[in-house]
């Protein structure tokens, strides 16, 4: 009864460890075109794959995603967009109605951000998703702290378009673990029957 309870404890523990992640977090980058123009964020266990900003200034979304859905992009809807903001620390909340919504960062997470997303307005970021006009925006060009919003702005002469790719899943961290679980729970099973 001991190693029954035991057992079951195990495998409580194991299969709590594999639960989903509770944020988008960054990953290295990747390449495509050129060294590190992929932003790779995990989302929950999905990787997605973010294409510089820079490849599609200036673009429409039409012509965006003519160019890049050859090699599996498509315009990313504002769900990815959130996970992207996320994983560089925004507090962004997923609103794109009428309003600019101030994205809480500071100096260092917009220098991140610029830096993995590419330069598309001055010396700042600036990135089309969702509908034709809902836009994020870091850096000096943008304001202290970034927005995210709808932006009418004459859109598509000041930025680029957010391109995004699934990419496939990683095996998951708990994974091998719940394996040597299941082991080692048949092999006392077997050692009983013995």
């Amino acid at each position: 009864m001991k190693k029954l309870f035991v057992g079951a404890v195990a495998a409580v523990l194991m299969v709590g460890s594999i639960g989903p992640a509770s944020s988008a977090t960054l990953m290295e980058s990747g390449t495509l075109f050129s060294t590190d123009d992929l932003t790779r964020i995990d989302d929950s266990g999905t990787v997605l794959e973010f294409l510089n900003l820079s490849r599609s200034d200036g673009q429409t979304i039409s012509s965006a995603v003519a160019a890049h859905s050859s090699y599996g992009f498509a315009y990313a809807n504002s769900a990815q967009v959130t996970a992207l903001l996320s994983a560089f620390g925004s507090t962004w909340n997923g609103n794109t109605s009428s309003s600019i919504v101030d994205a809480g960062t500071n100096t260092a997470q917009e220098a991140n951000i610029i830096s993995h997303l590419g330069v598309t307005f001055g010396s700042s970021t600036l990135g089309y998703f969702g509908d034709t006009n809902t836009a994020f925006c870091f850096g000096i060009n943008c304001g202290y702290g970034g927005w995210v919003g709808n932006w009418s702005n004459n859109p598509h002469s000041y930025g680029g378009v957010t391109m995004v790719r699934v990419s496939a899943v990683p095996l998951p961290a708990g994974l091998p673990l719940l394996l040597a679980g299941l082991g080692a729970l048949g092999f006392m099973r077997k050692r009983r029957h013995i």
